[in-house]
C-alpha cells in the first residue's frame, strides 16, 4: 500500500491508523553542488537550489506563504487540489496579521533558502494522507533561521517535539493518531470553514509577524 512505502529506514508504526512520518529528507530536497571548476568557481543566481527552495524572500513584517508538504509524496492531480486549497486557507490567516504582505509560493516552493533564510515569516503545513483520511499539521517559523513551530491543525497528532530544526523536515516530529475524511477536509475548505481548531495556528503566525 502507497501509505507505508516509507516503512523500511524509516519510523513508521502501521496499524490502527497510527504512523509516524519520515526521518530522513527526501532526495529531490538536496541541493546541487556549486558549479565551479579547479581555478575558479562562478556563481549563479539560484545555481545551489532546487525546486522546493521559494524563489522569494517575503518582505520584513510579512509572511511567505509555503507549498504545503505531502505525505507521502504524490503528485495525484486530487492530491495537488487539496494543496492548493491548503495552501490559500494559510494566505487567509497570514492576510488577517501581514494584510497585503503575504507572498503566497507557487509549487513546489516549500522552504526557505538555506543561508538567511526568509526576511519575512514563513507559513505552511504538512498534509498527512492514508488512504481516505487525511492530517494537517502548521508549520510557522519567524524570519531568517529560525526553527519551524509545529501546531496541529486537522486530525489528532502527538508531537515529539512543537519544534523541528531550520531546514530539517518537520515532519520526522510528529506521529498522526487519527485522520479526518479527506472529504470532509476538502468541503470545509471549499465552503471557507476551518479544516480544523485554528486559534492556536493564528496565534502562532501572529507571533512570528510580531517585531
Amino acid at each position: 500500500m502507497r501509505a507505508f512505502w516509507w516503512l523500511l529506514g524509516s519510523s513508521i508504526l502501521a496499524g490502527c491508523g497510527v504512523s509516524t512520518l519520515p526521518s530522513r529528507p527526501l532526495e529531490h530536497e538536496q541541493e546541487a553542488d556549486t558549479p565551479g571548476g579547479s581555478n575558479k568557481a562562478i556563481r549563479y543566481a539560484h545555481s545551489n537550489d532546487s525546486n522546493e527552495i521559494s524563489r522569494s524572500l517575503g518582505a520584513p513584517g510579512g509572511v511567505v506563504v509555503l507549498w504545503p508538504r505531502i505525505v507521502p509524496r504524490s503528485e495525484d492531480p486530487a492530491t495537488l487540489a487539496m494543496a492548493e486549497k491548503v495552501q490559500a486557507r494559510l494566505a487567509s490567516l497570514a492576510g488577517k496579521v501581514a494584510g497585503d504582505s503575504v507572498d503566497k509560493r507557487p509549487a513546489p516552493e516549500r522552504v526557505c533558502p538555506k543561508d538567511g533564510g526568509c526576511r519575512a515569516a514563513s507559513v505552511g503545513a504538512i498534509i498527512a494522507i492514508k488512504d481516505k483520511g487525511c492530517a494537517l499539521v502548521g508549520v510557522v517559523s519567524k524570519p531568517g533561521i529560525t526553527p519551524q513551530h509545529l501546531v496541529p491543525w486537522a486530525g489528532s497528532v502527538q508531537l515529539r517535539s512543537q519544534d523541528a530544526p531550520f531546514r530539517e523536515p518537520p515532519e520526522n516530529e510528529l506521529t498522526v493518531t487519527e485522520f479526518v475524511p479527506c472529504d470532509k477536509l476538502l468541503g470545509d475548505l471549499d465552503s471557507n470553514a476551518p479544516p480544523g481548531e485554528e486559534t492556536a495556528l493564528e496565534s502562532a503566525i501572529a507571533g512570528a509577524v510580531k517585531k
